[in-house]
């Protein structure tokens, strides 16, 4: 089954003004966890546990808004999965009634199960905490049109090519964050990818190419890296001589220069290879059996029907 269909999306034609509404729940929690949270002293004091699981571009600020920091005791949403287990464990020790989980820097899809566990085990020490748990999911078509209108530096491509080379990115990183403007204002790539902000869904490792070439002189990407190279350098800095690296070009031995931008181009390119490549390994099957697994550990997942956010 082809994954990649939403790369001829015209996303000329998405709702752009649609305010949306979030549906109810559709995932239910076991009946065996929901029975081991249910267990403890029913003369004392009932706690609650919030888990959110923040995905970029799901409206998460709007969630994060309802929980107020008057009624519920708040996590740090750019904590690590350890550190808010901790801190959740610390509140409901210290007596806190309302605690809200907001996971969305560095996302770990294990903090849902070692909150189970770590609540069924102080119902068990005699507390009665409640615990549920939600995420918010979009369609990939709305996301990523939100996500290139929420970050400046996406706006360095036209929208079409940017939906071609970030598409996927419920399922990887948004290669758009490779970017950044260097002291000269060229726009440069990354190699290596950002430390792990923000929160994306599966989030997986990419596989490396079989073929070494420089993609950009392939008659596949020759256009699009074309379009990439005449976009930053409408919009950055010149890439004079003095800006220009040598690199080894990787097919042959042949020694080439490549501007600022021309490098910035291949590495785009590059990581939308990369991206197909891993899909065809991985195949659609397998994708969606570990989109279920992620969430099924959740006690409710929401369906966000809107572009505002």
């Amino acid at each position: 089954r082809d994954c990649s269909w939403y790369h001829t999306c015209n996303t000329s034609n998405l709702l752009k003004d649609y305010p949306g509404y979030i549906s109810g729940a559709v995932i239910t929690a076991g009946k065996k966890a929901s029975a081991a949270l249910l267990k403890g002293d029913k003369e004392r004091v009932m706690q609650r546990v919030v888990l959110f699981m923040h995905m970029e571009k799901t409206g998460g600020t709007f969630v994060r808004n309802l929980f107020s920091p008057r009624v519920w005791n708040r996590t740090g949403f750019c904590s690590k999965a350890a550190e808010q287990l901790l801190d959740v464990k610390q509140a409901l020790l210290d007596g806190q009634r309302q605690i809200f989980v907001e996971h969305h820097c560095f996302l770990n899809w294990n903090l849902p199960r070692l909150l189970i566990n770590m609540v069924s085990d102080l119902n068990e020490r005699g507390l009665r905490v409640r615990y549920r748990s939600f995420t918010l999911l979009r369609s990939p078509a709305t996301l990523s049109y939100s996500q290139y209108n929420y970050w400046q530096h996406s706006r360095f491509l036209p929208l079409d090519l940017y939906t071609q080379l970030a598409s996927e990115m419920l399922l990887f990183r948004d290669p758009m964050k490779l970017i950044h403007r260097d002291q000269y204002g060229n726009i440069r790539g990354r190699v290596k990818n950002l430390n792990q902000t923000g929160g994306i869904f599966l989030n997986l490792r990419l596989s490396p190419l079989p073929n070494r070439s420089v993609l950009c002189n392939t008659d596949k990407w020759k256009r699009t890296c074309a379009l990439i190279v005449e976009r930053f350098d409408q919009l950055g800095g010149k890439g004079s001589a003095k800006h220009r690296r040598r690199r080894l070009q990787r097919g042959n031995s042949e020694i080439r220069e490549l501007s600022v931008h021309e490098e910035s181009a291949e590495i785009l390119v590059r990581h939308a290879e990369r991206v197909q490549h891993t899909i065809w390994q991985r195949g659609c099957e397998s994708l969606l059996a570990e989109a279920a697994e992620r969430l099924s550990t959740l006690s409710h997942v929401f369906f966000l029907e809107a572009s505002m956010f």
